[in-house]
């Protein structure tokens, strides 16, 4: 390995700042995006209201991820402070997979109700049809990207929809659910100003939630986000984690000894992501996790539900650690080192796991990489994707879509449903695209941006923590530091 200097940076705070694009005050004091200047947010909003006041239901659907839990959490927190009836339904991963089912819209028996989506929704055209026939208005809060075609509900948020009529686009689904908290808590404010102290300290629980949902879903660490995950840090920190006792179980089995957002990532995160991925309805355990100050009232219930949560996260480890030895000789016996995107297709793997294999195998093989198994519909595979580099993994799906039969996702990362006999079809339609768009990328050099002197590196720590937190968007500096003695 060559190391290489990465830009003209002389200082900490200079590659910071060229890293990340933004200023000193806007890492430092990133600013408070209005709710107002979210395109649709006040119609979802005043169609809740109208809910509110008939007195009618609302169902949540979300997500089994972190995102779609934490987002579904804070609404469920925001709808049943207001007043609402509120119930919230998650996927279930292997036998109704992502999104809001026809299956799940028939559970509902009360044609009044609300329909709100939620980290979902964007792309369910025929679902949300299905449940407008049926007769239920319906708001879709969704952060993923559009197709060409939206879904006839009743209110859509996404930023992403028409994003230069939006303050800030960059949100998941947990930071739109919070703008949108933000918006009805402070219009309640305006004629119950007695209520302040109990808004301030759900608004506290809801940035909590909505920060571990946004470094949860790797979103950009700049603008509004960075505000929300900074004062989350904050909040996270203290020992009550604001009477969010489910968190708090969960921060004491992992023995969680310091609050950072590398500890959401690698700590956090994976356990409320483990039992959505190897349960099929796991993911309401850790909704309920969440939920437990006001599911749980004892808290050894709490610590005992966490420790659940842990054991299970020991499994998706095994599976996981069982799957890439399945698909690194599936990549020697197809020959495949040095293909982009490497698409590999195991016969074993849970495909509650695939995508944490796909991302381990981007970083080490450093192309865009798709890990695909096989599902219980016969001749179909699914299969989950991470990017590497530049690639627009949305875009390569795209260009690959006459052969896939479902799909959906973002840059980063995308899902995708396809016959085994599109397959090889389906590949090479994305080698095509990845040839065209893929940077080379030189796996044999490292690189820093700036040589810090041995008596620097305490000074240098100081600034790492100042210009915290670090992530997509904001990367963490690379220093090299030479001659460095015991």
């Amino acid at each position: 390995m060559n190391w290489e200097k990465r830009g003209t940076a002389t200082s900490i705070e200079e590659a910071i700042r060229q890293n990340s694009g933004m200023t000193d005050e806007e890492l430092l004091n990133p600013q408070y995006v209005e709710p107002d200047t979210i395109e649709n947010l006040r119609d979802a909003a005043d169609v809740i209201m109208d809910t509110l006041q008939y007195g009618y239901p609302i169902a949540i659907f979300g997500d089994y991820d972190v995102d779609g839990i934490t987002s579904s959490s804070i609404l469920f927190r925001l709808f049943r402070h207001l007043g609402a009836t509120v119930a919230c339904r998650l996927p279930r991963r292997f036998s109704e997979g992502y999104g809001m089912s026809t299956a799940a819209i028939d559970e509902i028996a009360d044609k009044n109700t609300l329909i709100v989506t939620v980290d979902n929704g964007i792309t369910a055209i025929e679902q949300i049809a299905y449940a407008r026939e049926k007769g239920f208005s319906i708001v879709v809060i969704d952060h993923h990207l559009p197709d060409a075609t939206l879904p006839n509900a009743d209110v859509i948020v996404n930023p992403h929809v028409n994003p230069e009529n939006n303050g800030y686009v960059d949100y998941c689904g947990a930071g739109l659910a919070l703008k949108l908290a933000e918006m009805m808590l402070g219009d309640e404010l305006q004629y119950k100003p007695s209520n302040k102290e109990e808004v301030e300290h759900l608004l506290d629980q809801l940035t909590i939630l909505a920060t571990i949902g946004t470094i949860a879903d790797v979103m950009p660490l700049t603008g509004d986000n960075r505000r929300i995950v900074k004062r989350g840090l904050e909040l996270l920190h203290r020992y009550d984690v604001c009477g969010l006792t489910g968190l708090k179980a969960l921060i004491e089995c992992c023995e969680m000894y310091s609050r950072t957002e590398h500890d959401i990532a690698f700590k956090i995160a994976p356990m409320l992501n483990a039992p959505g991925r190897l349960q099929d309805d796991g993911a309401m355990k850790s909704f309920n996790l969440v939920m437990a100050d006001l599911f749980m009232p004892d808290y050894q219930e709490a610590l005992k539900a966490a420790a659940e949560l842990v054991l299970i996260n020991e499994n998706r480890k095994d599976a996981v650690a069982a799957a890439m030895d399945e698909a690194i000789d599936y990549i020697a016996d197809e020959c495949l080192y040095g293909t982009s995107p490497l698409c590999v297709c195991l016969q074993e793997a849970n495909e509650g796991i695939i995508g944490i294999v796909a991302g381990k195998l981007a970083e080490q093989m450093k192309v865009p990489t798709f890990v695909f198994t096989y599902t219980s519909e016969a001749g179909i595979l699914k299969g989950s994707g991470r990017s590497y580099g530049n690639i627009n993994l949305k875009e390569m799906v795209n260009a690959a879509s006459k052969y896939i039969e479902q799909s959906g996702g973002h840059e980063g990362a995308a899902g995708v449903m396809v016959k085994t006999d599109n397959f090889f079809d389906m590949v090479h339609a994305m080698e095509k695209y990845a040839a065209d768009h893929v940077e080379v990328v030189d796996s044999d050099v490292l690189y820093y941006d700036v040589e810090v002197k041995p008596n620097e590196v305490a000074s240098c720590f100081r600034t790492l923590e100042k210009y915290a937190p670090f992530g997509e968007g904001n990367p963490s500096p690379v220093s090299q530091v030479k001659k460095l003695t015991k």
